[in-house]
């Protein structure tokens, strides 16, 4: 089922947190969205990444929710998740409602 709500645009990141002192292992994936109106909400949560195990893919299934009646200003929008998905995450792919695929960076 594909999305057929407002015009919603986002620029994803995924990384590790691998600084010096910094103790922390959670893989970090973070969206600036920008969306036709305040009143819609973006989601993330965990999802399935289907029947072929990549043990080196995350997937986080993205929800969108648009209200019957909303505001119409224009607003960007940081959409984040972070949590323990493993040392080894190479890529993480966004599907449901947007899509999207990145490469883990390494915050060294």
């Amino acid at each position: 089922m594909s999305y057929g709500g407002p015009n919603i645009s986002c620029e994803w990141s995924a990384w590790y947190n691998r600084m010096p002192g910094g103790d922390d292992p959670n893989l970090h994936v973070s969206g600036r969205c920008q969306m036709p109106s305040s009143s819609i909400q973006v989601t993330l949560e965990p999802g399935n990444e289907g029947v072929v195990d990549e043990p080196d893919l995350f997937v986080l299934e993205v929800s969108v929710t648009v209200p019957d009646v909303g505001t119409t200003d224009f607003v960007e929008r940081d959409v984040t998740w972070e949590g323990d998905a493993g040392p080894d995450i190479k890529r993480v792919r966004i599907q449901g409602d947007l899509e999207a695929q990145m490469v883990v960076e390494e915050a060294v």
